[in-house]
Order: structure tokens, then C-alpha cells, then sequence
């Protein structure tokens, strides 16, 4: 197999980086990183993804994330970024952020771009719970190579339950879209204000 130094590839594709994602979840569940738990399910979840993306660095696996939608959106939406986790966290923690290794923004968020296009949706989005870290994703999205506009309001990025929408503090977040066509389609999540969430869920404790 030749190896080049950076490399991207949609592992829905490719049986080989498939097996070796998959073959590293148990690693990414004891990793001790404080999103663990939501890879625990990632290989049932697959299936779901318009595509799932790895950045690999001469053979090595550096970076994951995938374009989703999963019947839980709305048929011309889809998130970007979804699931992303960067294997080199822990020994470096800027990793997939400085300029030479934003392997969201330069390699695995252009893919699901391009990707979400010819699968025709309006909107893709990427979103950060928790209101205080409002700036966090302006700071992630500024340098993505596509203009994603921050909504004034917290979105629901959780499945509907019986038709209704699931009011957990950790389903509201932070989400800035991007338009990938010129139709007059409206980007349609339910949405609360930052005031609302705040007299909601200011007695909860432990929202990451």
C-alpha cells in the first residue's frame, strides 16, 4: 500500500481505513476524553453517514469526523464535522487546530462540502452545545474555507421523540450554517433564545 505524508478518505469507501476506525473505538472509550461516550455506538452508527471521513499522516490515523443526517434532520440538512476526534488529543491538545494540522478545516470539512452538494442538500451545519461557548465555534469556524453564519438563537440538534422535540440542555446548542445553493430553502431547526435556555436550565449542573 503506498503511503503518502496526509491523506484523506471516506472510510464508507474504503474497507481498509474502515477496519482500523472501527478497530480503534475501545482505544478512543479509555482514551479519557470528555466526549468518550460518544463513540460507543460509532460502528452501529455508520450506516448513517452521508460520509466519514479520516485524515491519516504518513499511515497514521490523526483525525475523524463525518457528514450526517440520520433521519434526524430535516431531508435538506445535514451537520458537518459530526463525531470529530483528533487521536493525538491528549499528547497534544492543539492538535487539529494549529495551522499546519486543522484537519477539519482543511481536509475533512471540505470533503463533507463537496460531498453534502452532490447529495443535494440546502444547508449543512456544524454545532457546539453549551451557550457559553458561543465563541468557541466562531473562533472553529473562521477559518473553515466556507462562510458559516452563526444562528442568533440555540438550535435542537437532537431526534424527535413521538413527534416531539427532546428538551435536554445538551440538545440545544451553538450552530452556524452554510447555504450550498442559491434555492429559497430555510434552514428549519426548532430554535430557543439564549434567554429562554438560560430560565430553562440555569439550575443544571454539569453542562459541558
Amino acid at each position: 500500500m503506498e503511503i503518502k505524508l496526509l491523506e484523506t478518505f471516506d472510510i464508507l469507501q474504503d474497507d481498509y481505513w474502515r477496519k482500523k476506525v472501527i478497530g480503534s473505538i475501545p482505544s478512543i472509550l479509555g482514551s479519557g476524553h470528555h466526549n468518550a461516550n460518544n463513540y460507543k455506538d460509532l460502528e452501529k452508527r455508520l450506516e448513517q453517514y452521508d460520509c466519514f471521513t479520516v485524515v491519516t499522516y504518513d499511515g497514521r490515523m490523526v483525525a475523524i469526523s463525518g457528514l450526517y443526517n440520520g433521519g434526524i434532520y430535516p431531508k435538506n440538512i445535514a451537520r458537518v464535522a459530526d463525531r470529530s476526534y483528533y487521536y493525538y488529543w491528549r499528547s497534544n491538545p492543539a492538535s487539529g487546530f494549529n495551522t499546519k494540522t486543522k484537519y477539519n478545516a482543511n481536509h475533512m470539512v471540505p470533503f463533507q462540502v463537496e460531498f453534502a452538494k452532490q447529495k443535494g442538500y440546502d444547508f449543512v451545519f456544524v454545532s457546539v452545545q453549551n451557550p457559553k461557548k458561543r465563541n468557541a465555534i466562531k473562533m472553529l469556524i473562521k477559518d473553515w474555507p466556507y462562510e458559516f453564519v452563526m444562528q442568533e438563537q440555540l438550535c435542537n440538534t437532537c431526534r424527535l421523540v413521538n413527534n416531539t422535540v427532546t428538551d435536554d440542555p445538551t440538545c440545544w446548542q451553538n450552530v452556524a450554517v452554510h447555504k450550498l445553493n442559491d434555492s429559497d430553502a430555510e434552514f428549519d431547526l426548532p430554535s430557543i433564545s439564549l434567554g429562554e435556555f438560560d430560565e430553562r436550565f440555569r439550575n443544571v449542573k454539569g453542562i459541558r
